[in-house]
């Protein structure tokens, strides 16, 4: 589990966030929380699931998700464009249909799951970006 961090430390580190970045948090059963950011606040990063359309908010000096005890955020490292292009339209398949999820967006939701699990927070992502 990650280490407890002054607010100003995870503000530095979270500070590349903007919208329409892919996030992942982790629930306590370790599922994977694949989420879309809507908003970046001076401490708050609101986000949506992209399978649920549920939001989900980030406290930034806590990485905790604030309507679901047990979440944290758990990787913001980016995903190739063409991942993330999937991705999004997934979210939005999904904000506007109740068709099923295609191979190519399972395979872009495992894709994005195996990164998260590779760069959590506290280890540098493939543009040498630090994650935390």
């Amino acid at each position: 589990m990650m280490d407890e961090a002054p607010a100003q430390d995870w503000r530095s580190k979270l500070s590349w966030v903007v919208p329409g970045d892919l996030v992942s948090g982790r629930d306590e059963g370790k599922q994977n929380l694949i989420c879309l950011v809507e908003s970046v606040g001076p401490d708050r990063i609101r986000t949506r699931r992209i399978t649920t359309q549920e939001k989900v908010t980030f406290d930034i000096e806590t990485a905790e998700a604030i309507e679901a005890p047990g979440c944290r955020l758990g990787s913001i490292v980016p995903l190739p464009v063409e991942v993330h292009d999937v991705l999004l339209g997934l979210d939005r398949k999904m904000r506007l249909s109740d068709q099923p999820i295609s191979d190519a967006e399972k395979a872009a939701l495992d894709f994005a799951d195996e990164v998260s699990l590779a760069h959590p927070l506290g280890t540098t992502g493939r543009r040498g970006r630090k994650t935390t």
